[in-house]
């Protein structure tokens, strides 16, 4: 069951999640016998209560996140808390389910907070000589005072990122289907890194003539990528630019020059130099998804991007046409998996948005 719960924080941890309320009662053990960690929405909510309930909540004069009995010294002191603070939590479970009483027994909540700040536990096996010598030494070392004894470095921290919808330089209607399906394809491709958190291109939508650092600050995000299209006969021109939301400023920018066939590549080369320009490396696995290419016909290609912009727009007439453009895509390419999946969305809004089942073909 430890290991469990170890990977289960490992877990919400790779996902950029901190349980920050670790305890036994937000552990729950399954009739199969595995164990599920519950109850992830403190760090959205303050739960208050009488002070008779004080151990199993907050102080009200410190207003922090936790319970008392569980919560690690940098959370009492109101620090900066990562992963390892629930490495704090998860051994005070497990100093439980080995002994039977918590890391610190005591009642009085002052003192409780004091022990917690200032001393160690006393050794499991004092109180329970049956444990192994190695689980008392996991059991302690998770239960560090200081943070960066505990054996585990913090995860890196998700960056929240949004690609707002290109701008066409000259109005061309031969290019409009790249101003938001680029944008899309280039989300869609760093979706594939875990280290990033992308907005969906329908909310992005509204942003495409606005200022970018308010574009930013209202999605949430620390960095937008935007662009500008054009094209000059079967070739297009293509920039896009990386622009940190705090200052402004353009971290990274390049211009693409391409034809139609080199489209089936552009959103990869871009989505490969924003994540360069925020020195991420990618996983084996995330290698894998980011350089798979779905197809090898650039007219399918354009075609679903087509489809994804106009999917984008949440309208009926738009829904419908955009189911037309996966169509295309698929007569194109039968095996073209995207566009598959783009039918599939497509229907489903029509069935659930606009339409009664019998419309839906």
């Amino acid at each position: 069951l430890g290991m469990q719960l170890a990977e289960g924080l490992a877990a919400a941890h790779a996902a950029g999640v901190l349980h920050r309320d670790l305890k036994p009662h937000n552990v729950q053990i399954t009739p199969q016998g595995r164990l599920k960690i519950l109850d992830f929405g403190l760090a959205k909510r303050l739960r208050l209560t009488s002070d008779a309930e004080t151990l199993d909540q907050l102080t009200r004069s410190r207003g922090l996140l936790g319970t008392l009995p569980y919560m690690s010294p940098e959370q009492l002191r109101g620090q900066p808390v990562d992963a390892r603070t629930d490495i704090y939590g998860a051994g005070a479970v497990l100093y439980e389910m080995a002994t039977r009483q918590r890391p610190f027994p005591e009642s009085n909540s002052a003192v409780l907070a004091e022990n917690i700040l200032n001393r160690q536990p006393q050794p499991p096996r004092e109180i329970n000589p049956k444990i192994s010598i190695k689980l008392e030494q996991i059991i302690l070392k998770c239960l560090s005072l200081h943070y960066f004894q505990r054996g585990a470095n913090p995860p890196p921290q998700r960056i929240a990122l949004a690609v707002v919808p290109f701008r066409s330089l000259s109005n061309q209607p031969e290019v409009d289907f790249l101003r938001v399906g680029l944008a899309d394809a280039i989300t869609t491709k760093l979706s594939n890194i875990n280290r990033l958190l992308l907005r969906p291109t329908s909310a992005v939508l509204r942003f495409q003539e606005s200022d970018l650092q308010r574009a930013g600050r209202e999605l949430g995000t620390e960095y937008v990528v935007s662009g500008t299209l054009q094209s000059a006969g079967q070739r297009y021109g293509v920039s896009a630019q990386l622009i940190r939301v705090s200052d402004g400023t353009a971290v990274w920018g390049e211009r693409f020059d391409v034809n139609r066939t080199g489209l089936l590549s552009l959103e990869e080369d871009i989505a490969g130099r924003i994540a360069a320009a925020l020195n991420i490396q990618l996983a084996e696995r995330e290698r894998a998804r980011f350089y798979q290419r779905y197809t090898a016909n650039a007219e399918a290609y354009e075609q679903y991007l087509t489809g994804r912009a106009r999917l984008a727009a949440l309208t009926k007439e738009a829904t419908i046409a955009a189911i037309e453009n996966f169509r295309a895509a698929l007569h194109l390419d039968p095996n073209y998996a995207l566009a598959h999946a783009g039918l599939a969305i497509a229907a489903a809004t029509m069935r659930i948005r606009f339409a009664e089942q019998a419309e839906v073909q």
